[in-house]
């Protein structure tokens, strides 16, 4: 992608977001954020004491994960489980560095009392389909299938993206058709477009996205037998060392099966743990049904950990040993904070 064509995209997305700044326990203030792109990783971070000295208590930073190429400044996203340790799209460091870069920077944004926001792809994927023709692979994104995203199924059996949104007022336009003509991810239940004509329905498929990737999952079952997805199991952590093997996501695939909501809401909790970033800008909100964040007013709203930000809530409580769980989740509605 040319970079005026990657600042295009930077501009049309940039409408639709939201910053979901994870609440921490105690009292909050406004603080100044200073959005800080087109650097790397190791740049950033030679800059921190000039930063904190000017008075800066945040920043916002560009995705940190894998996208279409290392030209990229990462709104295409390829895979949510890459940080620049991956070979993959002829790289293994993305853009702005590799992820040991990346968690340098963060944690000498955290001895300098930086906060550190990241931009989070959480709508679509990049321009490749899947499944495009006999050469394209149907799991060419990692983890995700055709029947994933918003697309039309051909007399062939191949798939096509959907034409850009056409009319901004049309709510199931802007929420399945494409943006910037990038991939679609369908968030709703069932599939709204996917088949061979616009509006056609699709029923959510589930299976085990990462079989050969143990350190991806957090859970294992727990004694009431019932489905990871309401976070019913016993809590493990991500990584190499917690005790889940390949082995035992086969034998356990009625636990680890997954629609693709439910992984993308994995893939959050995972980048949240292992970046042990403080807060995310959201790409794209208003492409998204609004159910998929979480809970929506009514008893127990702020202290729910339902949908994606509830998600995000969770692991941030528990990856920074939190215990008050009573309301973490009033940043998202309160501009004054």
């Amino acid at each position: 992608m040319s970079t005026r064509s990657s600042r295009h995209l930077i501009r049309t997305l940039v409408f639709s977001t939201l910053l979901f700044l994870v609440a921490a326990p105690g009292s909050t203030r406004g603080e100044v954020i200073l959005q800080y792109f087109q650097l790397t990783w190791n740049q950033i971070a030679e800059k921190m004491p000039e930063l904190a000295e000017a008075g800066y208590d945040s920043l916002w930073l560009p995705p940190p994960t894998k996208a279409s190429s290392v030209f990229s400044v990462g709104y295409d996203l390829w895979d949510p489980f890459d940080l620049g340790q991956k070979d993959q799209r002829n790289s293994v460091r993305t853009r702005y560095g590799t992820k040991e870069d990346l968690l340098r920077m963060i944690e000498t944004a955290h001895r300098f009392g930086i906060r550190v926001y990241f931009d989070n792809i959480m709508n679509h994927r990049a321009f490749d389909v899947p499944g495009f023709d006999e050469n394209t692979p149907i799991d060419i994104y990692p983890g995700m299938v055709p029947e994933d995203f918003h697309l039309r199924v051909t007399e062939e059996g191949f798939f096509r993206k959907w034409d850009n949104t056409r009319d901004w007022n049309d709510v199931w336009q802007v929420q399945n058709l494409g943006l910037a003509d990038l991939i679609d991810i369908a968030h709703e239940t069932p599939n709204a477009n996917f088949g061979p004509t616009e509006g056609s329905t699709h029923p959510k498929v589930t299976f085990l996205r990462h079989p050969d990737n143990p350190e991806y999952y957090c859970y294992i079952p727990g004694a009431t037998g019932t489905s990871h997805a309401a976070n019913d199991g016993e809590y493990v952590g991500f990584g190499p060392d917690n005790g889940i093997t390949a082995q035992f996501l086969q034998e356990n695939e009625w636990f680890y099966r997954e629609d693709v909501g439910a992984k993308l809401i994995r893939a959050v909790r995972w980048k949240m743990d292992v970046t042990r970033a403080d807060g995310l800008r959201l790409d794209a909100v208003k492409h998204v049904p609004s159910y998929f964040f979480g809970q929506q007013g009514g008893s127990g709203a702020d202290s729910s950990d339902l949908g994606y930000l509830g998600g995000v809530q969770r692991q941030f409580n528990l990856t920074r040993g939190f215990s008050d769980w009573d309301n973490h989740r009033d940043s998202v509605f309160n501009n004054d904070i």
